[in-house]
């Protein structure tokens, strides 16, 4: 997927990256709401030789940093916790206080960092402080290596003003950045998921020739910005020349008109060719086989007395297929000094007639709508290669008819860009 398709994909699809967005920060919201709030309780205690010990002050510091790891395994035993339930008047069990209560020694100090959480400011703030005066009461102990220590509060507890989790400036960030990531994603998987050339390159690179304009009554919203803006009013005689039609370099030119797939109305495309060169004093002709007359729309034969100019091929027997004999045949019938017959074909890989007239022409103009599943236009390709025929121009239709006979369509000296 190229960056242009990537950028073209999220701004059709700016409504999904929105609304997930707005999800993400609702979702976020909604949890500081119903997440319980926990709030964190500080202090710090000194831990000193006691009093008239003997030894220098190198001597008692070397001690008691020798002694902290002792004590740090000391202070998180199950006694400090009981003790600590006994001592709060809270309903936690000294499992719970050891879960709440966290227990460090600071970094070439010998100071005891004592961490509470709780539910409320003034639980946290309890758990700490009677954390501190468990330890406190506990040391100097008579046994082991701490015995000549003693702990002083160096920073006592304070009550906590807000919670610690849910954080409202981490939480709403990254409820909004999950969502945005959430939405490129579902707009790029939707891209990678869509079978249909939504861009000229993509289009042109499938059939291998060139798109030679839009053909719609005024320039549709689908069409990107980029599109929009580059679109130069035009009228079809810039299809009409773009195809060398009328140039006079053959006594008579014969152009297949093809649909890509159903629904695309080709059959107006090849009236407004076959308009444009009567108006242009070149002599032409619409013909139509048995089969895509009754597919003709009633404005293809109408618009412009075209009912004049068409020549209906013989009607064979129902599953009979069209040869290239018997379309010559019918060409036959064309008045001498046409210069221009245009043949209006049914779904170009559908169409079992379709062959016979590409192997009489050797060319064929495709008509596709705005959005072609590229699986068609592949399809097309192939037919067409298989009757040794080349696709002289692919022209996006509308779904809907242009009703207008003057026809606005992109510059054919277009720069590429999406759709």
């Amino acid at each position: 997927m190229t960056t242009e398709r990537m950028l073209t994909s999220l701004r059709r699809r700016w409504h999904l990256v929105l609304l997930c967005t707005a999800l993400g920060a609702a979702l976020a919201v909604a949890a500081l709401y119903l997440l319980p709030p926990t709030y964190e309780a500080r202090t710090q205690l000194l831990v000193e030789v006691t009093d008239g010990e003997a030894g220098s002050r190198s001597e008692n510091s070397a001690f008691v940093q020798q002694s902290m790891p002792t004590l740090l395994q000391f202070a998180r035993s199950t006694t400090i916790a009981e003790d600590v339930a006994d001592r709060t008047a809270q309903a936690d069990t000294p499992a719970e206080v050891s879960e709440r209560l966290t227990f460090t020694v600071l970094e070439d100090t010998t100071v005891l960092e004592i961490v509470a959480t709780g539910e409320t400011p003034e639980h946290a703030a309890t758990l700490a402080d009677a954390a501190a005066r468990s330890v406190i009461s506990t040391v100097p102990s008579p046994a082991g290596s701490l015995e000549g220590l003693t702990a002083d509060v160096l920073q006592p507890p304070t009550v906590p003003t807000s919670p610690v989790s849910p954080d409202p400036l981490a939480v709403l960030p990254a409820g909004v950045i999950v969502g945005v990531l959430t939405g490129v994603m579902l707009a790029l998987l939707g891209t990678l998921r869509d079978r249909h050339a939504r861009d000229l390159d993509e289009i042109e690179e499938a059939t291998g020739s060139p798109v030679m304009g839009v053909l719609c009554r005024a320039t549709p919203s689908r069409l990107a910005s980029a599109v929009r803006s580059r679109a130069i009013p035009t009228t079809m005689p810039r299809i009409f020349s773009a195809l060398g039609l009328g140039d006079g370099r053959a006594d008579r030119q014969v152009l297949p008109v093809s649909a890509a797939h159903t629904g695309v109305d080709a059959g107006f495309v090849a009236a407004g060719l076959v308009r444009t060169a009567r108006a242009s004093g070149v002599r032409a002709v619409l013909m139509l086989n048995d089969t895509t007359l009754g597919r003709a729309r009633a404005s293809t034969l109408t618009a412009g007395g075209l009912e004049d100019l068409t020549i209906t091929g013989p009607r064979r027997a129902p599953g009979a297929v069209l040869t290239s004999a018997a379309l010559a045949a019918t060409l036959d019938q064309v008045p001498e000094r046409t210069e221009l017959v245009v043949i209006l074909c049914g779904v170009i890989d559908e169409d079992p007639d379709v062959r016979a007239t590409l192997e009489l022409a050797g060319r064929v103009l495709l008509v596709t709508d705005l959005a072609p599943p590229t699986v068609r236009l592949r399809a097309a390709v192939h037919c067409a290669n298989g009757a040794d025929a080349h696709i002289d121009g692919v022209v996006l239709c509308d779904t809907e008819t242009p009703g207008a006979a003057d026809i606005r369509l992109p510059s054919i000296a277009r720069e590429r860009s999406t759709l």
